[in-house]
């Protein structure tokens, strides 16, 4: 599926603006803060629902408006798909639509109408040389949006921790290993689903392991999250009161 045409309307620095690609390689260009970025980020807006810059995506909307809307015309063999994303400014906050050929979609079928989107750009360099948790983020994101069940199981995990992570500050003796009980064993079946598909990812990754020539190999170093190591942590956690093993 390819885009073909994007509209713009009060996103970032354009009030209103379309443009138009071909069926082969574009390039842009332009001169400095010309909106060039933009572009790039309202395509990434429009097939993955969010940007990819900023904190708060009201940032998205040009300054002092209250609706933003993005539009692409997808073309298919024969068939064309128009798609929207709108963000709209409201009494309580922001709030996002989609539309696949001007019908109201949730956000997962959406996803499901739309094609795959790569982007490369210089910040990603930090997913190597930053710390732990952008590498996090990044595997994340990746087998997030191929696998829904993932994001489920990850957002499952993360709030199960943080419970845990409050029975831990508060309780004391019987009553704290009574109410660990079920969150360890949730969180242990949470963690193994959630380790097991960043190994699947890593396998795919090294079996396609050649770039120009050159061949690379990751290794994916697992901090596991089972019921023997929270035993064998157990006198640190109650010491830092917080979790200390699985995939945070």
């Amino acid at each position: 599926m390819q885009l073909r045409r994007i509209s713009l309307t009060n996103f970032r620095n354009f009030s209103r603006k379309e443009f138009s690609f071909g069926s082969q390689t574009t390039l842009v260009l332009g001169g400095n803060a010309q909106g060039k970025t933009n572009l790039l980020e309202a395509v990434y807006f429009l097939t993955k629902g969010n940007g990819f810059r900023e904190k708060k995506e009201e940032e998205l909307m040009s300054f002092n408006r209250k609706r933003t809307i993005v539009e692409g015309d997808f073309i298919e063999g024969k068939n064309r798909k128009l798609l929207q994303v709108d963000l709209i400014k409201n009494e309580t906050g922001y709030s996002k639509n989609f539309f696949v050929n001007k019908q109201v979609m949730s956000y997962r079928a959406y996803l499901n109408e739309q094609t795959q989107t790569i982007l490369f750009s210089p910040e990603q360099l930090f997913i190597l040389i930053g710390p732990p948790d952008r590498r996090r983020k990044y595997l994340n994101q990746v087998i997030g949006f191929y696998s829904l069940e993932y994001k489920k199981r990850l957002v499952n995990y993360l709030n199960a921790i943080r419970k845990r992570n409050r029975i831990l500050e508060r309780a004391r003796g019987e009553s704290l290993e009574r109410e660990l009980v079920f969150w360890n064993q949730y969180l242990t079946n949470q963690a193994n689903y959630i380790t097991r598909k960043r190994e699947e990812y890593f396998s795919f990754v090294n079996h396609h392991n050649t770039i120009d020539g050159r061949f690379f190999k990751v290794k994916y170093l697992k901090n596991i999250f089972s019921l023997a190591r929270l035993v064998e942590t157990k006198e640190q956690e109650r010491r830092f009161r917080k979790t200390l093993i699985g995939p945070q």
